[in-house]
């Protein structure tokens, strides 16, 4: 059976598909992160013409490079434009037995069309005019947060010698930024490379019990074996001198007790210093570069507490989205609080929404917060 109309509809170069060809939707899918390309995945079932066509598997515009835009009506009944990219795989699955053969339809956004092509060439200003200059390529407005890396203006110039998607992942990594693209229900679509901020955005919470409960399960992870600090180092040939540094980290934060002042280090070297610690591999021949890629890596390791679940969007009365702070209620005093959703894969099949996502946070709550903080069954 396929998915109800107008649950779904779907444009294929700014045109609606047929309502039969989306009735014949079986399942779709979308996996939205906040370091990568979305992808949305739609299985079509196969029917067969008199003549020996395929549908639709013979249709004329469904084939890689075109352009994929899917709309949902979420349980609040807003039109959300939940994806928007080009086509990149076509999986057919045909059989002897008419009625079992389908054709799953993969799309990614435009993060991926970035990955394409290599384009050696010289960059300058900031890194911000950088990434700015990118999505401009690619008729994306885009968010920037402000880097302080400055290309010619101290001496040193940004090359690029891999793909436009590389040269950004690049630029994310060394500020400490998300990087991400979503569509807007006008049509546009928007990128934003910034740091997670806790306060930007917050969704409605998520209950695990008691009144509101919209979650079905979390499992909750804390790797005790990230690092604690990151040291830099890096040799000058010009000046011929070693330029040090060690990483901070950054004031924002998910919660109010930070993970690093709370682990008890038990790992340690037979000198009695604690083991948890990294070198940055790379680092740039700059103090003020060292230490912004320092404490971006230190940033990243900080996030050591995962969660993983999967909840009702009927009981939750929207659409979860992910790269947006929320808060987790009924996980126990350390557990519940702020966390960052990294991703949520978001599945609609036979009318029925579903969603899985992942959370991390690098802070937890005070275990003597006051009762009333912590929703109870």
């Amino acid at each position: 059976m396929g998915i109800a109309i107008p649950a779904l509809m779907v444009d294929l170069d700014g045109r609606h598909l047929p309502e039969g060809l989306v009735r014949s939707v079986a399942r779709l899918e979308v996996r939205d992160r906040d370091d990568e390309a979305s992808v949305a995945t739609l299985k079509f079932l196969l029917s067969y013409d008199d003549d020996g066509g395929i549908q639709p598997l013979d249709h004329a515009d469904l084939l890689p490079g075109h352009l994929l835009s899917l709309t949902i009506k979420a349980p609040d009944h807003r039109l959300i434009k939940l994806f928007e990219g080009r086509i990149t795989h076509l999986r057919p699955h045909l059989e002897v037995q008419e009625g079992e053969g389908f054709l799953e339809v993969v799309a990614m956004d435009v993060l991926a069309e970035m990955d394409l092509a290599e384009r050696p060439r010289l960059w300058e200003g900031t890194d911000t005019d950088i990434v700015h200059g990118l999505f401009s390529e690619y008729d994306t407005f885009s968010i920037v947060g402000q880097s302080s890396y400055q290309h010619r203006l101290d001496g040193i110039v940004q090359a690029q010698a891999g793909t436009d998607a590389a040269l950004l992942r690049r630029i994310c990594r060394r500020n400490g930024w998300t990087c991400y693209v979503e569509p807007q229900y006008d049509g546009s679509v928007v990128a934003r490379c910034a740091p997670r901020d806790p306060e930007e955005a917050v969704q409605p919470k998520l209950v695990l019990r008691g009144e509101g409960a919209c979650l079905d399960w979390v499992d909750l992870q804390w790797n005790g074996t990230r690092p604690s600090k990151i040291w830099a180092s890096a040799v000058d040939p010009l000046e011929g001198e070693v330029i040090r540094g060690q990483a901070s980290h950054s004031d924002a934060s998910f919660g109010e007790e930070d993970l690093l002042q709370t682990r008890h280090v038990a790992f340690r070297e037979p000198g009695g210093l604690p083991v948890l610690g990294h070198r940055l591999r790379h680092p740039p021949v700059a103090q003020s570069r060292l230490e912004t890629e320092a404490r971006a890596e230190m940033d990243a390791e900080r996030f050591m507490v995962e969660a993983r679940g999967s909840l009702n969007p009927e009981r939750y009365g929207q659409l979860l989205r992910a790269r947006r702070p929320v808060d987790l209620v009924g996980l126990g005093r350390r557990y519940s609080g702020r966390w960052w959703l990294r991703e949520v894969v978001t599945e609609l099949a036979d009318g029925t929404l579903y969603q899985t996502f992942v959370a991390e946070r690098n802070a937890l709550s005070p275990i003597h917060q006051q009762q009333q903080q912590e929703q109870q069954p």
